[in-house]
């Protein structure tokens, strides 16, 4: 804007973010789930696909049996694994996890087709975001802080690396003994070692 100063300064999570620029640029982000709505969902897939499934028809009549495969849908879209990816690790594997890799994966790929935009929740917009930023050079000469994190997912360390091509500078604050990388897990500083230097990595390539 050519003005400097705390005023032109905002803080914003990576929700709020993803929500101020796809308003900006969409008229509205997605039209958010909660997780109540989106177990409905599951459960509503998993009575439909009952005779189809290996090995998780009984989840249709356990009590919290859709939320345990709703975690488990959202670690794989925090993460960017596919319904593809965990279908040809079905095809690599043998036995009961053959089957079972099978049967979340049809789950979760059917589930994807229902939750569509303008159904969202944080991770969709975050993809979204992450298309923006490239689309429209979003961020272009601005400086960035990031605090109060120990680890990024996959999304939220694709739009890091995207500061870091456009911006000026992007500051990580990260809580450490030192930034050496260590595979010792028992290390109270194991996570945050383990971000620096993956966003070290980033920032050389």
């Amino acid at each position: 804007t050519g003005v400097h100063g705390l005023g032109d300064m905002e803080v914003l999570s990576f929700k709020r973010l993803a929500s101020r620029f796809l308003a900006a640029y969409d008229g509205a982000a997605g039209r958010n789930i909660d997780a109540g709505g989106k177990a409905m969902l599951v459960y509503k897939i998993i009575n439909k696909q009952t005779k189809n499934l290996k090995t998780l028809q009984s989840l249709s009549k356990e009590r919290g049996g859709a939320n345990e495969i709703l975690k488990v849908i959202s670690e794989f879209k925090r993460y960017n694994v596919t319904p593809q990816a965990l279908f040809e690790a079905a095809d690599r594997a043998e036995g009961f996890l053959k089957l079972k890799l099978a049967d979340v994966a049809m789950i979760y790929e059917k589930y994807l087709k229902l939750f569509a935009y303008p159904d969202a929740d944080e991770e969709d917009n975050l993809s979204v975001l992450l298309e923006k930023i490239k689309r429209h050079d979003l961020f272009r000469g601005c400086n960035i802080i990031i605090d109060s994190f120990s680890s990024f997912s996959a999304k939220q360390m694709a739009i890091i690396e995207e500061f870091m091509i456009r911006c000026p500078s992007v500051t990580v604050s990260l809580t450490t003994d030192s930034l050496q990388p260590t595979d010792n897990i028992a290390d109270i500083f194991y996570a945050a070692k383990k971000t620096a230097n993956r966003l070290i990595l980033a920032a050389h390539n």
